[in-house]
């Protein structure tokens, strides 16, 4: 969503789940994870509601939308992912 928010509500989020990855991908730190907020960005990109485009814009995932959630999703469609770059951007992908 790219607000600022206090430490205690911002982790580090994996863009690929932790479970796919391989060895290199787990010890890729610096790639492989992102900043998230605990409000809602990082359960939303984890249950995929919310996607990285190819271009690192981030979308609904109009697959999983639901009518509860359609309004709610519409502030962070086409907000530039700021950790999407050429070395995440695979990450972003094998989703």
């Amino acid at each position: 969503c790219n607000n600022l928010y206090p430490k205690k509500l911002v982790w580090c989020s994996h863009i690929k789940k932790r479970a796919f990855c391989d060895n290199k991908e787990r010890l890729d730190i610096k790639n492989i994870v992102m900043p998230m907020c605990k409000l809602g960005c990082d359960d939303l990109f984890e249950k995929k509601y919310l996607i990285v485009d190819s271009e690192g814009m981030i979308q609904k995932n109009e697959e999983r939308i639901g009518s509860e959630l359609e309004n709610f999703l519409e502030q962070y469609k086409n907000k530039k992912c700021l950790h999407f770059n050429e070395k995440t951007k695979l990450y972003f992908k094998n989703r």
